[in-house]
């Protein structure tokens, strides 16, 4: 799988979103599985974000077609990262009693 050189494993990248955005784009592109190779990207981009404390917000429609269009090369790493940015919120916190 063609990770990020750099990027995917270096924790002190300056964006938290570097190993997210490096998966999602390696197993989209790179197709390492038989099949659903794209519904794997997005589900680990997700939880990438929800382990850090975010929620993607986008519509389920947007998000396959942010995907398809990673996998198809017709949005590059950079552009999806973008959008992973631009689509997701802070999570609340639950308080605990």
């Amino acid at each position: 799988m063609a990770l990020s050189p750099g990027r995917a494993r270096d924790p002190r990248h300056p964006h938290r979103g570097a190993r997210r955005r490096a998966y999602a784009f390696g197993i989209a592109r790179d197709h390492p599985f038989p099949d659903g190779n794209k519904l794997v990207a997005l589900t680990l981009a997700g939880v990438f974000l929800e382990r850090n404390g975010w929620r993607l917000g986008a519509p389920e429609a947007e998000s396959a077609g942010m995907t398809i269009a990673l996998a198809a090369g017709d949005v590059d790493e950079a552009a999806y990262a973008d959008w992973l940015r631009s689509s997701s919120a802070k999570r609340r916190s639950r308080r605990r009693p």
